[in-house]
C-alpha cells in the first residue's frame, strides 16, 4: 500500500470522524474471526480457504441511524497445492490486508442494534508460489466492501458485536475474488 494512498484515506477518515464527533459519540473496537476466501479451487489437490482474521475500527454515530466507520483489517492467508505436469506439485498461498471507510446504517430493536454498512477499502492482496508461475507478487486496489451485524450492550459503554463482511480483492494475475469475514468483538463508546 503506498504511503500517499494510506495517508489520503487516513486524512479522509479523520476529517469525517472529527467533523461528526462534535454531534455524536465516538466508538472504537476490535474483532477476531474467520475469513473465507471465495476462490476457485477446482483441480487443487489440497486447499485451505479459511484462516483466523481480525480488525480494529474507529467510528462515530452522526444521527441515531447513520454513522461512519474506519477500519484496518488482516484477513489471514489461504493456501493450496496443485499438480502441474512438468513442474510437479506447486504450492501457493495468498493474503489480504487493507484499510477502509464505510457508511453505517443502524436500527435499534430493543437493547440490540442491527446494522448494515457499505464502503470502500484500499486492499493489498499478495500471492506466493514455490515455482515461477508469474503469479507471485502483490496487487493493491480500491475495492467495495459490505457488511451486516448486530451489537448488544454489555455494561456501561461496552458492547459485544457480531458481524459478517465481504471484501473484494484483486490478486496478481488472477482477477478479482471475494473474501468473507465472520467476526465477534468488543466496542467501547466514548
Amino acid at each position: 500500500m503506498s504511503r500517499i494512498h494510506t495517508l489520503a484515506l487516513a486524512a479522509i477518515a479523520a476529517a469525517s470522524l472529527h467533523g461528526a464527533a462534535s454531534a455524536a459519540a465516538l466508538y472504537a473496537g476490535a474483532a477476531i474471526g474467520q475469513s473465507d476466501y471465495r476462490i476457485d479451487t477446482t483441480g487443487a489437490s489440497s486447499a485451505d480457504t479459511t484462516d483466523t482474521a481480525g480488525k480494529v475500527y474507529l467510528g462515530t454515530t452522526i444521527t441515531r441511524h447513520l454513522g461512519v466507520e474506519a477500519a484496518v483489517f488482516d484477513l489471514g492467508r489461504t493456501t493450496g497445492s496443485i499438480f502441474v505436469p512438468g513442474a510437479g506439485t506447486v504450492n501457493a498461498s495468498a493474503q489480504v490486508r487493507g484499510l477502509g471507510i464505510s457508511g453505517v446504517f443502524s436500527a435499534p430493536v430493543g437493547p440490540v442494534s442491527l446494522f448494515a454498512k457499505a464502503g470502500i477499502a484500499y486492499v493489498r492482496a499478495s500471492a506466493e508460489a514455490n515455482v515461477s508461475t508469474g503469479l507471485p507478487g502483490s496487487e493493491s486496489s480500491w475495492q467495495p466492501t459490505v457488511g451486516l451485524g448486530v451489537s448488544y450492550p454489555l455494561a456501561g459503554q461496552l458492547a459485544v458485536r457480531g458481524e459478517w463482511e465481504r471484501v473484494r480483492a484483486r490478486f496478481p494475475g488472477d482477477g478479482e475474488d471475494h473474501v468473507d469475514l465472520l467476526s465477534v468483538g468488543l466496542s467501547y463508546r466514548f
